[in-house]
């Protein structure tokens, strides 16, 4: 719900608002300020108070990492002794340490198996030598462990990997199962050059930390702390919080990003509620030996910085409420000497508000100052309102005649109702305008929907589909004359342009008419593919004729029938009414659209054409399909009769070679095939004869070479008795030499086939003795 408040009341509570946001900001700067000055104030003491503490236990630790690094050093050099001394050597070094620091919890090594005997050679597994103190009892433990791999997740693996000191983070440890220390962890890794060899190391309990921290109270009510890289605990006074993480105990330290911040190395604060306002302050101190940081921090009550701020609080808001009484009791009078005048005035603009506009709505005020001003131009507003009124009901009964001038050049709303007349005006002028256009974009809205119907039915027979279209154009534009040419290409390559239809007066002419391109008004129009617009129709150009007697029309409409700039043809037609433009736009729009569908139309009959010879030629390709399987049948039955020759001789030259003695010599006299059986009488390897001339082996061919072997070059056979001499055998032979020649008729190799009679008659003699028995 809206509160309405009066002038009066809006004066005493804007001012009253200011003030108080005045002196509200006013308190909030001063204890901005005072805050400001106490997280300053608590840093400096931290920093003052921490540098040297945090340097204090800087050096206790790097002692202790100090002398870890001087026990591996001794322990390293006990590592090059014989394997069975190593471990006495190492309990030696490490109980004598122990013995001499009680105040650590255990001293011991854990040193990689491999190095202690040398027939282990696996890279993980290691033995741990630990002196530890168990009430007040020096004890001492050795085991094996990790012999199936290395502990990943074990600060030993860590040191292992990083090759750096160790400073562990605090944890909780028994030695005997049952009593649990917080302790940590400062150790020394044993390298040789890069090699790792083990780590070495002391057991610190925290309570060492602990008397430090307790010593420390720089201010009242102040709490000491000492922190692990991540965040926990080591000491603090406040005996509950050592052990857990900070962050996990207030949410404040963990929005603060404690543990990025110890990283990082660098001092920082955060506000804490603990049953009052703590400030914390973290300094970090770092190991850049073991690679990590520890931190040293205080927690100061913040009442202790701001006691004095409080008491100067409450004086600021003493002074504002005295001095807030005070103005409104002033701003109470000046309303009202301003909002009595203010009434009349508003009572005269609630009239004209109301739509009451006469001369008793006018005012007086006596007073000479700004409401005077206000009340003089209230009654010009009155006086311009009946003027407006006047114009405003004539105009509204439709007389635009009335004069009327604004005041000055500043009326605005004179100067608006003055353009309001003029544009009722130019509304007319402009609507009168838009229904004649609207009549014309209806009428070529529709001729396109009625020829786009008559197109869609088109004909294969161009003449009928021309004259279709040429008399529903003529009777939908109201032309008088038309004809519709197209353009043909003939096969000699001339190219000409023919009328396919002409219509006049609902009567139907068959002329016979054919012009070239460039010829007359439509052969031109054909070759500059523009549209031809003339009113001065030439006498002899076209004449008219009715039954009343003939004239020129009035002008002659020229359109190529153009799709993709390709014409197509032309349409001519001709009016004793000129042409509006909208009809010529119209005219050339259907264009268009004949012109495709004449494209498609002689591409159908082209098509049908096509198909009509492509059905031609597919009986023409099934007959020559029907001769040439004939005529694979043949040759298929030629191919098999030649395969069933090829086979028999095969098998014929398979016998033969059986049954006598094959050598096949090149040109020159050379071996270059031999049958096994020749190989089998000569005692010879294939590898051994072939290669070999024929006069090494052959006795004739030997005595009578030239005269013999140049008669067989030249292509005449001989038959020879000659002997065969092989590896300590020879044998006898009927040679017959058969000369190869080639496609020319010319001597390429020569073959030798040979029998051997003797072997004839051993067969003969023993089919005898057989018959015999």
């Amino acid at each position: 719900m809206k509160i309405r408040l009066n002038i009066r009341w809006k004066l005493i509570l804007g001012i009253l608002a200011v003030v108080f946001l005045a002196y509200s900001i006013s308190i909030y700067e001063q204890i901005k300020g005072l805050n400001t000055l106490k997280s300053r104030y608590a840093e400096e003491i931290a920093l003052r108070v921490g540098k040297d503490y945090s340097l204090k236990m800087q050096n206790e630790i790097n002692s202790k990492l100090l002398e870890t690094s001087n026990l591996a050093k001794q322990i390293g050099m006990q590592l090059t002794n014989p394997e069975g001394e190593r471990p006495n050597a190492i309990k030696t070094i490490l109980n004598s340490v122990a013995d001499a620091n009680p105040n650590l919890t255990s001293v011991w090594a854990s040193v990689e198996l491999r190095n202690m005997s040398s027939s282990y050679t696996k890279d993980y597994g290691r033995v741990r030598f630990t002196y530890f103190r168990e009430n007040g009892v020096l004890k001492y433990m050795q085991d094996t462990v990790e012999l199936d791999g290395d502990n990943k997740t074990s600060l030993y693996y860590n040191c292992k990997v990083k090759k750096a000191d160790l400073l562990s983070d605090p944890y909780w440890f028994s030695y005997n199962k049952k009593d649990s220390i917080l302790e940590t962890s400062i150790g020394t890794p044993l390298l040789e050059g890069s090699r790792f060899l083990g780590i070495v190391g002391f057991d610190i309990s925290l309570e060492a930390f602990q008397t430090m921290v307790d010593s420390i109270r720089p201010i009242k009510g102040a709490r000491s702390f000492v922190l692990s890289s991540n965040g926990s605990v080591i000491a603090a006074n406040d005996s509950k919080l050592r052990g857990k993480k900070l962050q996990d105990v207030y949410n404040e330290a963990s929005e603060a990003l404690l543990t990025e911040k110890i990283a990082q190395n660098k001092p920082f604060g955060f506000e804490v509620k603990i049953g009052e306002p703590y400030h914390y302050a973290v300094l970090p101190v770092n190991y850049k030996s073991a690679k990590t940081s520890w931190a040293f921090g205080f927690a100061v009550p913040s009442r202790e910085l701001l006691g004095s701020a409080d008491n100067t609080t409450d004086k600021l808001w003493l002074l504002a409420i005295i001095s807030m009484l005070v103005i409104m009791g002033v701003i109470w009078y000046i309303s009202f000497k301003i909002t009595k005048p203010l009434y009349r005035v508003n009572r005269a603009l609630k009239n004209l508000a109301e739509g009451k506009i006469d001369e008793s709505s006018k005012i007086k005020v006596d007073t000479n100052d700004e409401l005077h001003d206000i009340a003089i131009s209230t009654n010009e507003l009155i006086d311009s309102m009946m003027r407006t009124v006047e114009f405003t009901t004539e105009v509204g009964k439709g007389n635009t005649n009335i004069d009327f001038k604004p005041r000055n050049e500043n009326d605005v709303l004179g100067i608006s109702l003055l353009n309001m007349k003029q544009n009722l005006d130019e509304a007319k002028r402009l609507e009168a305008i838009r229904k004649v256009e609207d009549e014309k974009i209806s009428w070529a809205t529709h001729g396109v929907a009625l020829f786009g119907e008559l197109l869609r039915h088109q004909e294969t027979n161009l003449e009928d589909f021309s004259y279709h279209i040429i008399s529903n154009l003529i009777e939908y534009i109201k032309a008088d004359v038309g004809g519709l040419f197209l353009i043909n290409d003939h096969e000699n390559g001339e190219r000409t342009i023919d009328l396919m239809a002409c219509y006049a007066y609902d009567r139907r002419k068959y002329e016979e008419r054919r012009l070239l391109i460039g010829e007359g008004l439509v052969g031109r129009c054909v070759q500059e593919n523009e549209t031809i617009f003339i009113t001065d129709v030439p006498k002899s150009y076209l004449t008219i004729g009715s039954g009343l007697g003939e004239d020129r029309p009035s002008c002659i409409l020229i359109v190529p029938l153009k799709l993709n700039d390709e014409v197509y043809g032309v349409l001519e037609l001709a009016s004793f009414e000129v042409f509006e433009k909208h009809v010529i736009d119209f005219v050339e729009k259907i264009g268009v659209t004949i012109a495709s569908t004449i494209s498609t139309t002689r591409i159908n009959i082209k098509t049908q054409q096509l198909l009509e010879a492509s059905k031609f030629q597919a009986e023409e390709l099934s007959a020559q399909e029907e001769e040439m399987r004939q005529n694979m049948e043949e040759l298929l039955a030629t191919q098999e009769e030649a395969a069933r020759k090829s086979k028999e001789i095969e098998n014929l030259l398979e016998s033969l070679g059986t049954a006598s003695y094959i050598i096949e010599y090149d040109i020159e006299g050379y071996v270059i095939v031999a049958n096994d059986s020749i190989l089998n009488l000569l005692g010879m390897r294939r590898e051994n004869l072939i290669g070999l001339n024929i006069r090494e082996i052959d006795s004739y061919a030997n005595k009578h070479f030239n005269e013999f072997w140049n008669s067989i070059k030249r292509g005449i056979p001989a038959k020879v008795k000659s002997e065969l001499t092989g590896v300590n055998t020879s044998a006898i032979l009927y040679e017959t030499f058969i000369p190869i020649a080639d496609e020319d008729d010319k001597v390429y190799k020569v073959m030798l086939i040979g029998q051997n009679l003797d072997e004839f008659v051993s067969l003969s003699e023993k089919n005898v003795t057989t018959s015999l028995n």
